[in-house]
This record gives structure tokens, sequence and C-alpha cells, in this order.
């Protein structure tokens, strides 16, 4: 019998998948397979405890505090958030007049749901996404100076930034803006960060910026649900002499690389 090429090419694919084949798998696709990943649930205490060992006191500061956080620095970093938020609904009525809001009456409204990530971009409209850019732009002009990365971070500042560009919680400063002020710090600061080594500012801030870097095995926080888990650092700047404590400190969460 004659054999195609094409059944040629695909004749090494087995027809059933092995166990250790379909775990490969599963890790490609998120636990598209199972529905599920192997992951550490955690409390953020699991990293504030070996932290505060590593810096040998309590944390200093946390330049992105909020109430009921864990960390219980000694200098807080609290934004004025309700007059922040008043001046977004003014700046978002002001700036629409008189064009935008002509040709769309909702914009204001809907650019704020947006700056407050209650409606999705696309249900906000092209009219409203610029205003928004506009407002948050104005808002930060105004205020951006109380942003925690505009502060100085004094020894052992522990920084847990959010984790991306959009939301109410980046209205003056998103993570691009903490990353940098962690590149720049010369005091002993440690930020927990999202692995975003494809990505060449984060290298350059974050990674080649650290005096170590602990890449933690996969895990998501109690309380804040992840369809997978999110590949972690802990980048650490200060003494090398500490390299080794921290490794030990951390060795139960992942691996240390000194930098």
């Amino acid at each position: 019998m004659e054999v195609s090429e094409e059944s040629t090419a695909t004749a090494h694919i087995p027809r059933v998948l092995t166990g250790e084949m379909k775990n490969a798998l599963d890790s490609l696709y998120n636990g598209g397979l199972t529905g599920q990943r192997i992951q550490t649930v955690l409390t953020p205490q699991a990293i504030l405890e070996p932290l505060r060992t590593v810096f040998g006191g309590p944390i200093g500061m946390d330049p992105v505090w909020a109430p009921g956080s864990l960390t219980e620095p000694l200098v807080k970093v609290e934004l004025p958030w309700d007059v922040l938020w008043a001046r977004v609904e003014e700046l978002a009525g002001d700036l629409a007049y008189p064009n935008i809001i002509t040709s769309d009456p909702g914009a204001p409204e809907k650019a704020i749901q947006l700056l407050r990530s209650e409606i999705r971009t696309k249900e906000a409209g092209p009219l409203a996404v610029a205003l928004a850019k506009l407002v948050k732009a104005q808002i930060r002009a105004e205020y951006g100076s109380l942003s925690g990365h505009m502060a100085d971070w004094p020894d052992r500042t522990y920084c847990n930034p959010p984790f991306g560009n959009q939301g109410p919680e980046v209205l003056l400063a998103d993570f691009k803006d903490f990353c940098a002020k962690y590149a720049k710090t010369q005091t002993e600061v440690a930020l927990l960060s999202p692995a975003r080594s494809h990505r060449k500012w984060w290298r350059k801030n974050v990674m080649m910026a650290s005096t170590a870097v602990v890449y933690l095995n996969p895990l998501r926080f109690e309380g804040f649900p992840q369809t997978f888990p999110a590949p972690l650092v802990l980048a650490y700047r200060g003494p090398h002499a500490k390299v080794e404590l921290l490794a030990r400190e951390f060795a139960h969460m992942g691996d240390t690389v000194e930098m």
C-alpha cells in the first residue's frame, strides 16, 4: 500500500496521550485539559514574615498602602480617594463639553465607569475612552505628586504595586511607574512583581536592577482568584551579604538567583 506524505509526517503522533504528555500539555494550556494546575494558596502574610526577617526589622514603607493592608509599615502613603474621584467627575463633565458630549451625551458617565473598572472598553465606546484618557492625564498632572512612586523610599520598603495599567488603583501611577522607581532607589527595598522577562523595560528596571530575584513557585493569594498561577518574583535591592539569608527564608517558596 502506498503511504502518503501526510500520513508519514503524522505517524509519530500518538493516538492516546500518556499521563506525562497530558501534564505537559495541561501546563502549556494553563490547565485547559483538567481545569486546574498545581499551585500554592497563600495569604500575603506568607511573603511579609520572611521579608521582615531579611530586612531585620519592621517594614519601613509601603508606597501603595491601602486600609486593611497587612504590611503595617512605619510610613504609609495614603491617597485622598474621595477628593480624587470628586475631581474625576468634575473633569469628565468639563473636558467633554462641548464636542464629546454633543456626539455622545453619556460619555462623561461612561468615562468615569471606565476609570473605576465598572465597564469594559468595548462597552464605553471610543469617545468615552478618549475622554477617560484626558481625565486621567489631568488627574496625574494635578495629583501625581501624591503617588507612592514619587515618594522617597526609605530602607525596608516593600512594594506590591497594582499589576497593570487599568483600574481605579492606577489612577495616579501604574505598574511601570513603580518598577522605574524601584530601579532608581538606593535603599533596601523589595518588589513583588509578575515575571515580565519578555519586556525590555522589565528586564532593565526589575531583573537587572536587583541584587537578587526570588523566582516564586506557582501560587495565588487567598481572596484573589486567578485563572492560572501567575509567574511572580520577589525582586530585592540591598546588601549582597543578605542574599544567602533571602534565599534561606524563601527556599520553601522558590529559587533565589543573585544578579
